[in-house]
């Protein structure tokens, strides 16, 4: 939490992990959220485990306003290595690398290989169909054919043992339940297809029209991450950049390709978060798909919500645990 001061926990016997939780969002000045009613501010160690027991308070914690895990980006260039796990699949370690802070997006490595990426693009060939039309905020009708000019395909991962795997490890990624996950949109780019500068988020305003939509915004419901897995290596073109990064005003020309940028290359992927920590929408997360000049670019895209649509109180797996008043301990 920005401007906090560090918590010195002193752990005793009669320790515990709410009043814990009471002291640090005190200490952090962190003003209670509505949203926390469905969604509480999340408390993790290093790597991203939410913290249940007392045996995790040591080491360094980290709190989100948000409630859900976002990996620090601490610097441009910044690498690490991760396991990740699939409870049907097999474990795989990929590379972790910042690619901007503001946004915070990062390039990852080794998320595919090259036998399920060509498997991916078969089974998604004959499922692609040119983008249609989409409604959003004032604009009415937006014909998609003007800002994306490709074809896609919604597919259910789960019809696909390739896919469920890569599901299961983008969650094992974001450290963000699969079930948050929404079904996969394949797309493919061929020369002189482009997508233009836009956000993945949801502006809630935009949607004061759409009691439908409205509906599935409340309490703060949002898109948090994407994942961009890119199934083909494109010989030219085709690069997703970031026009707005670092407090740049929103793109003049939508289709310039500039700013930060990830070339596609089969196997490798893309993260990026559209939600600040503390979940407010980050504009700095506009992006675009530059236009392809040689070769196809097939790619999944993984859109993960940071909680489930409906809720009226915490699900299972995002509650905290109560403070006892009686064993906590003041610091």
């Amino acid at each position: 939490h920005a401007g906090a001061a560090p918590v010195v926990w002193q752990q005793g016997a009669d320790a515990d992990v709410g009043g814990f939780r009471h002291e640090v969002q005190r200490r952090a000045r962190m003003k209670r959220q509505r949203r926390w009613r469905v969604l509480p501010w999340a408390l993790c160690d290093a790597l991203g485990a939410p913290v249940q027991g007392i045996e995790q308070l040591n080491g360094v914690l980290l709190a989100f306003e948000g409630g859900r895990w976002v990996w620090p980006g601490i610097r441009e260039g910044f690498e690490r290595r991760l396991a990740l796990s699939a409870p049907r699949g097999r474990e795989i370690v990929v590379t972790l690398r910042t690619l901007t802070l503001d946004p915070l997006a990062f390039t990852v490595e080794g998320l595919m290989n090259s036998t399920a990426a060509r498997s991916v693009i078969a089974y998604a060939k004959p499922r692609f169909k040119r983008s249609g039309v989409e409604v959003a905020g004032d604009a009415g009708s937006v014909d998609m054919q003007e800002v994306r000019t490709c074809s896609e395909a919604w597919v259910d991962p789960k019809e696909s043992g390739y896919l469920e795997e890569v599901a299961q490890h983008t969650a094992s990624l974001t450290r963000v339940p699969r079930k948050l996950q929404e079904d996969f949109r394949m797309l493919q780019y061929r020369a002189g297809q482009q997508f233009v500068a836009h956000t993945d988020f949801y502006r809630v305003e935009d949607f004061k029209d759409h009691p439908q939509i409205s509906q599935e915004l409340k309490n703060g419901r949002n898109w948090l991450t994407t994942v961009y897995v890119y199934l083909s290596t494109v010989k030219k073109g085709g690069e997703t950049f970031f026009p707005s990064t670092y407090g740049q005003p929103w793109p003049a020309n939508l289709s310039k390709c500039d700013g930060p940028s990830v070339a596609p290359r089969r196997g490798s992927a893309l993260l990026f978060y559209s939600l600040h920590p503390d979940s407010k929408p980050n504009d700095a997360s506009v992006h675009g798909g530059c236009k392809v000049v040689q070769g196809v670019k097939y790619t999944i895209n993984i859109w993960t919500y940071n909680q489930l649509k409906g809720l009226t109180a915490p699900d299972p797996e995002d509650r905290v645990p109560a403070r006892d008043k009686h064993l906590a301990k003041r610091l």
